[in-house]
């Protein structure tokens, strides 16, 4: 029966011990009454009434309503849709007849409770347009609901920016080494959000390792040739804006990367977003996507991370003692150029000289193969096999006395891009990590290595002297770095030595064809003109051609 409304049920108990038993579906959820009433007051049955659930479960059981009376009621709570059991009997040896009347009440639909307004907790950072820069660096604090957010404002002029963290504090170390302290105002907690902002000139922007991986970043690079360094383990979104920016933002968390306008280069994670990478970018291979760095090491406690946080790198095995003394100077000062190869105490040539070809052909094929990371560390690309890997070196060098002992600073003494290289390059070779590994080669080992393009390779016996010229006229011309080898010492050519091809030319008042090549020792090394400090040496096509025996072009 439904348990709706009300019903009246009347019924018998036969005999002492008799029991009926009425099943009833719920159809609403409320209050469920049960009264059975004896059909006389007197020698009739005693009511005793009890209620199960469907799982046979006691719910609810009254003998006398009241005290001594005879009927008895129960009050429990149903469920629409729930199956209940009445069961009605006599209490001792009693029977008669008797009524079981129910009713139920509709438990009235509560008022819902408001859902409260919850209190904001997203961190909302400002937008670029929300600031202009002032003379000075200067930062404040926006107090939010979500917590105090940190904007550092740089100005027009070239800025360095530096950010670390300890606790509730955070620290901006500025060009020569002053610094701003700013500190959370909300006691016991830290800042929840950080805005950077560049504004013009060329920034050097870096957030460090050390600031909390909860907190929610933005950086505004602006106007100018950037270098932005977002090393921090949180997730960072970079803007670079104008001009040719270098975004860096490996390791940490998932960064989202806009570079803006200029030919920007990008060294990001694998995990980071490139969201605006154009096309000339790509052609020009200055997006880079490291998943790990390659170990040059089975050691596990030498393993190099890419988490950029100014770890102590394993470096090659060398004959001379490592020094920290060069860790200040840039990787490029003014590009990279043919004539900032100086060659050390180590037999590789090859290299340098390919390396010094690359330099006069497509420099910027040197200048995306590496990149400081923003902690001392440095990323180096090369290309096994047409593949891009990763390397990760430092800039402790091996050295003698004043000076690298191996591939020297540029010309100039001050750029750091050729030891560097050389360095990465003992890592990368036959895997030995060891300076020793990379004596004697090839040049088209540096092509490979540094373009992953190809390469070609002629014996110079297999042209005339003006036709060798004019092959490597050619090659020139269109762009190909071209080194040659030497045969046996014949001045003012050092024997079994690797040169780079710098000029091509034709003196019409002798008919005489000329090849100038470049010495990677960074002089001529030996007598021949008044500049023998230059490394070039002007040949005639006849002179080249008895001096060397094999050329190597890379399609750079």
């Amino acid at each position: 029966m439904a348990a709706n409304g009300s019903a009246s049920i009347p019924g018998k108990i036969e005999v002492s011990g008799d029991v009926d038993v009425l099943a009833i579906t719920a159809t609403q959820t409320g209050t469920l009454t049960v009264r059975m009433t004896a059909a006389t007051n007197r020698g009739g049955v005693d009511p005793y009434l009890r209620v199960y659930d469907s799982n046979q479960s006691l719910l609810a059981e009254n003998d006398d309503s009241g005290g001594k009376t005879l009927n008895s009621e129960v009050t429990l709570s149903v469920t629409a849709g729930s199956v209940y059991y009445v069961q009605a009997s006599a209490y001792g040896r009693t029977a008669g007849a008797y009524t079981v009347k129910m009713s139920t009440v509709v438990a009235p639909t509560p008022t819902p409770t408001p859902t409260p307004t919850p209190t904001p907790t997203t961190v909302v950072l400002p937008a670029a347009d929300a600031y202009s820069a002032g003379e000075t660096v200067t930062g404040e604090v926006i107090t939010a609901t979500s917590g105090d957010i940190l904007v550092i404002l740089g100005t027009d002029s070239g800025d360095t920016l530096s950010i670390a963290q300890s606790g509730g504090t955070i620290t901006v170390t500025l060009t020569g080494g002053a610094t701003l302290t700013f500190t959370d105002p909300t006691s016991g907690s830290t800042f929840v959000g950080l805005a950077v902002y560049g504004f013009g000139g060329g920034d050097l922007i870096t957030t460090t390792y050390s600031l909390s991986s909860s907190l929610l970043e933005v950086i505004y690079a602006g106007t100018g040739n950037d270098s932005v360094y977002e090393n921090s383990p949180a997730a960072a979104t970079v803007y670079g804006q104008d001009g040719d920016d270098l975004i860096v933002t490996v390791g940490g968390g998932a960064d989202t990367v806009y570079g803006g306008a200029g030919t920007d280069s990008y060294w990001v994670a694998s995990n980071d977003t490139l969201s605006d990478v154009a096309a000339a970018e790509t052609a020009a291979k200055t997006v880079h996507r490291i998943t790990s760095f390659v170990q040059p090491t089975r050691v596990a406690s030498q393993a190099v991370s890419l988490e950029i946080a100014g770890q102590d790198i394993v470096d090659p095995t060398a004959s001379y003692a490592y020094s920290s003394q060069f860790v200040n100077q840039p990787l490029f000062a003014d590009g990279a150029q043919y004539n900032d190869i100086v060659q050390g105490d180590l037999g590789d040539c090859y290299l340098l000289a390919g390396l010094s070809g690359i330099a006069q052909t497509d420099a910027n094929i040197i200048e995306q193969s590496i990149t400081a990371l923003g902690d001392g560390t440095y990323a180096v690309r090369f290309y096994r096999n047409g593949v891009e890997t990763y390397y990760r070196i430092d800039a402790q060098l091996p050295t003698d006395g004043s000076i690298p002992a191996y591939a020297d600073l540029t010309r100039n003494g001050s750029e750091l891009w050729v030891p560097l290289l050389e360095k990465a390059f003992a890592q990368f070779r036959s895997g030995r990590n060891s300076y020793a590994s990379i004596e004697g080669g090839y040049m088209d080992e540096a092509y490979t290595a540094i373009s992953g393009m190809s390469y070609t390779s002629y014996q110079t016996r297999s042209l005339t002297a003006n036709a060798l010229a004019q092959r490597i006229q050619s090659d020139l011309t269109a762009g190909h770095a071209v080194t040659a080898g030497s045969t046996s010492t014949n001045s003012p050519i050092i024997g079994s030595h690797a040169y780079q091809i710098h000029a091509v030319d034709y003196d019409t008042a002798t008919s005489t064809w000329y090849i100038t090549v470049y010495n990677p020792w960074g002089v001529d090394g030996a007598t021949w003109d008044t500049n023998v400090n230059d490394g070039l040496l002007r040949l005639t096509a006849a002179q080249f051609k008895a001096r060397f025996s094999y050329l190597e072009v890379a399609v750079v």
